[in-house]
């Protein structure tokens, strides 16, 4: 059977949004006009997401670090939805976020459903780069225990059958200057001692 139920075209659905929507709100706070932006557009959302999930890892090393989450996010809640600017020094930022009470009068504004659906998008983004720093981090060691396996096999193969006479020669060699001809020539007269 056909949907008999008649459809809303696209003209009077966006009429109606944009009718009933107000962009902004301004608030008093504190004696400074602060304007609030309700939603953010799809690209401030995803570049809010990347901000909070990308500050949250070590820049030298990648290491995740959840504890700063909460004050990455106050920040890109600040620069994102308002007209306020913080000061780039990372300690004055976090001294201004945290003994203010400005961002219960935001949060009180803005999009709950979006907010919350950013937040969760934050937890599973930096669960995932967390997860996959992990395994990259094991590959690199399960190389670097191959590299070492490898390394560990050339020798044998290459010096497994030299006595303790002949280490000494090489390092007796070594001790008097690196010289290849000096080490090579030890190792052949402690092979030719031993009658190899």
């Amino acid at each position: 059977m056909a949907d008999k139920t008649k459809r809303i075209s696209i003209n009077a659905f966006e009429q109606a949004v944009s009718e009933n929507y107000e962009e902004f709100t301004t608030i008093e706070w504190r004696g400074l006009s602060v304007i609030i932006k309700h939603n953010l557009s799809l690209k401030d959302m995803l570049a809010f997401v990347d901000a909070v999930t990308k500050n949250c890892f070590s820049e030298e090393n990648a290491t995740y670090m959840p504890e700063i989450k909460d004050f990455a996010t106050r920040s890109c809640i600040i620069e994102y939805y308002t007209n306020i600017s913080l000061p780039s020094n990372v300690e004055k930022r976090y001294e201004l976020l945290y003994r203010s009470s400005i961002l219960n009068d935001i949060v009180q504004h803005i999009d709950k459903l979006q907010f919350d659906a950013m937040l969760e998008a934050i937890e599973y983004k930096t669960a995932h780069l967390a997860q996959a720093n992990i395994e990259a981090i094991t590959g690199q060691m399960n190389e670097l225990y191959s590299l070492f396996g490898n390394l560990q096999k050339q020798f044998e193969d290459s010096f497994g059958n030299i006595d303790e006479g002949a280490v000494a020669g090489v390092i007796n060699a070594l001790s008097n200057g690196m010289d290849e001809d000096k080490i090579v020539r030890a190792v052949l007269a402690a092979k030719n001692n031993k009658g190899e």
